[in-house]
C-alpha cells in the first residue's frame, strides 16, 4: 500500500499450519554499494444463414451486422464482489434486441469512482478495440454500476479511422444508460437520446429486489465513408463505473431506420458542456537513475488520491522507454494525492500535495531513484531446512495523524532454493522498518527494527517481535 493509502496497521496472522511455525532466520546484514501482452480481438460474422436468431425480433437483418470480441478487454473475475457479480443472472449468447443482434459473452469496464473507492479499480481507458471496417452505427448492450447525476459524462468512446482521422462521442448517465439496478430511490427512469432504451430487464422493484436491466444505445458513426480500424474506450471519472456487455457493426447498407435526432435538453447540454480535462487530469513522473540521471525503464509509480471521504487506490503505471509514468486522475474529486515511486533494488520515493496548501496541483515531476543499503537474511524451518519461494514484505509503518497511520511497501523479495534473499530497497539507518515473512505452509513471522511505530497494532508486533528474537538470536 502506498503511503497516500492510511490503513492500520495488522498483526500479522497468527495460525498454525499444519502444526507447523516458521523459524524465521532473518540474520539482517547491509552493506554500502560502491558506484556502480499483445492485445488480440476478433470480429465475428454471424452468418446470414444456418444459424437461427434467439428469442425475440427473429426477423433482424443478421448479414448486416458484425461482432466485436471484448475477451481480450475482459477483467479478469474478482469473486465477491459487485462487477464480478454483473453477469450473474444476464441473458448471454446471441440475443437480438429491438431488431439489433448482440453476441453476450464478455464485458468490459472503464474506472468509476465509487467502486475505486470500495477497492475494485478498472482500466482508466482501453485502447485499441479492432474494428476493421466501414460503419454506419455502432450499438452498444451497456449500463453502469452505481448512480450519478442526469447529464454527467462516465466515458468516451475515441474512434480511430484508417485515414488517421480520429472522432469522440461521450456517454452520459441518465443520456445513454443509467444504474443498471433500477432502485427504488430512482425518480427518473428515462433516457435523453432517443436512441437509446432498455433492451432487457428482471425483477420486480418491490420489496423483494430490484430491477436489473441492459440499455441499448445506437451511436452515428462521424464518418460512415472511412474505414474505422479501432476504438477506444476511456474513463471520464464519474463515480458511476460504466460497462459494455456487447458492442455490434452496422453495415453502411444495412437500410435500417436512420437514428432520430437528439433534442437540445438541459442533460444534453450538460453532458457536453466541458472540455475532458475538466474531469480527466493527467500525473507525468519522469523517474531518473539517481547515480547517473539516465531513465529508469523498470521503473513504477503508483497513486492514491483523497477526495472528501477518504482516501483510495488510483492505478498504477509502468515506465515507457523514457523512463516516464503517467497515471490519470479525477482533478473535480481529488483533495490531496500521494505518488508512491519505486524501482527494483532503488529506494523509493514519496509526492504528495493537498489543496488546502496549493492553488493547483503540480502535474510534472522529476524523480531520481537511488539505490539502497543491502539487506538480507536466511528463511528456515525448525528442523533447519531451507524454505524457498517464502515472501518476504519490506515496509515501515509511520504516524499520519491522532489515529491514521500509512504502510509504505519497499519491496518484496522472495526466497531462492536456499531459502536466501536480498533487497536493495532500504536507505541508509534503516530504522523503524519491518520485515515480514510467509509462505502458506507456515506461520507468518514479523522481524521489527526499532523505530518502528507503535499503531493500533503495536503492542502486539512488540509482543510477537520478542517471541521471535527467543526463537532466532538476534544479529
Amino acid at each position: 500500500m502506498s503511503e497516500g493509502s492510511p490503513s492500520k496497521a495488522n498483526t500479522p496472522g497468527r495460525n498454525n499450519v499444519n502444526g507447523r511455525e516458521m523459524n524465521s532466520t532473518l540474520a539482517v546484514f547491509f552493506r554500502r554499494l560502491g558506484r556502480g501482452l499483445g492485445l488480440f480481438a476478433v470480429v465475428i460474422l454471424w452468418p446470414s444463414q444456418g444459424s437461427a436468431a434467439p428469442a425475440g425480433d427473429a426477423k433482424a437483418a443478421t448479414n448486416a451486422f458484425a461482432f466485436v470480441d471484448l475477451s481480450p478487454f475482459s477483467p479478469a473475475a474478482s469473486p465477491g464482489l459487485p462487477a464480478a457479480q454483473m453477469l450473474d443472472g444476464l441473458p448471454s449468447g446471441l440475443q437480438v434486441f429491438h431488431g439489433v443482434p448482440f453476441l453476450i459473452r464478455d464485458r468490459i469496464s472503464v474506472t468509476g469512482l465509487e467502486s475505486a473507492r470500495n477497492g475494485e479499480f478498472f482500466p482508466t481507458e482501453l485502447n485499441g478495440i479492432p474494428i476493421g471496417r466501414k460503419t454506419r452505427r455502432l450499438h452498444l448492450l451497456h449500463g453502469a454500476l452505481g448512480a450519478e447525476k442526469d447529464g454527467v459524462p462516465m466515458a468516451k468512446l475515441v474512434f480511430h479511422y484508417a485515414s488517421g482521422a480520429e472522432e469522440s462521442v461521450r456517454l452520459g448517465y441518465g443520456v445513454h444508460a443509467r444504474h443498471w439496478m433500477k432502485l427504488r430511490t430512482e425518480k427518473k427512469s428515462d433516457l435523453a437520446d432517443p436512441n437509446s432504451r432498455v433492451a432487457w430487464a428482471m425483477g420486480d422493484n418491490g420489496d423483494r429486489a430490484p430491477d436489473h436491466r441492459l440499455f441499448q444505445t445506437a451511436l452515428e458513426n462521424p464518418r460512415p465513408d472511412e474505414v474505422v480500424s479501432s476504438m477506444d474506450v476511456v474513463s471520464l471519472f464519474s463515480r458511476a463505473t460504466p460497462f459494455i456487455v456487447g458492442l455490434s457493426v452496422e453495415e453502411p447498407a444495412s437500410g435500417l431506420p436512420a437514428n432520430k435526432p437528439i433534442p437540445s435538453r438541459k442533460v444534453v447540454r450538460e453532458m457536453n458542456e466541458f472540455g475532458d480535462p475538466v474531469y480527466r487530469g493527467e500525473f507525468r513522473i519522469q523517474v531518473t537513475d539517481g547515480d547517473g540521471n539516465a531513465p529508469l525503464t523498470n521503473a513504477m509509480a503508483m497513486l492514491s488520491v483523497t477526495d472528501d471521504q477518504q482516501p483510495f487506490t488510483f492505478g498504477e503505471a509502468r515506465a515507457d522507454a523514457r523512463g516516464v509514468c503517467r497515471l490519470p486522475y479525477p482533478p473535480q474529486q481529488t483533495l490531496a494525492f500521494h505518488l508512491l515511486v519505486r524501482a527494483p533494488n532503488r529506494v523509493p520515493r514519496i509526492l504528495s500535495e493537498t489543496r488546502t496548501n496549493l492553488a493547483g496541483f503540480s502535474r510534472e515531476f522529476t524523480v531520481a531513484l537511488s539505490r539502497g543499503v543491502t539487506v538480507g537474511g536466511v528463511v528456515k524451518a525448525p528442523d533447519g531446512s531451507a524454505i524457498p519461494g517464502a515472501k518476504v514484505a519490506v515496509y515501515r509503518i509511520t504516524k499520519a495523524g491522532a489515529r491514521e497511520y500509512t504502510r509504505t511497501d519497499h519491496d518484496l523479495a522472495i526466497t531462492d532454493a536456499g531459502g536466501k534473499w536480498t533487497s536493495s530497497s532500504l536507505p541508509a539507518g534503516f530504522e523503524g522498518f519491518s520485515f515480514e515473512v510467509s509462505h502458506p505452509d507456515f506461520r507468518t513471522a514479523l522481524y521489527a527494527m526499532p523505530g518502528q511505530a507503535a499503531g493500533p497494532a503495536g503492542a502486539s508486533n512488540r509482543s510477537f517481535e520478542s517471541r521471535l528474537r527467543a526463537i532466532v538470536p538476534p544479529p
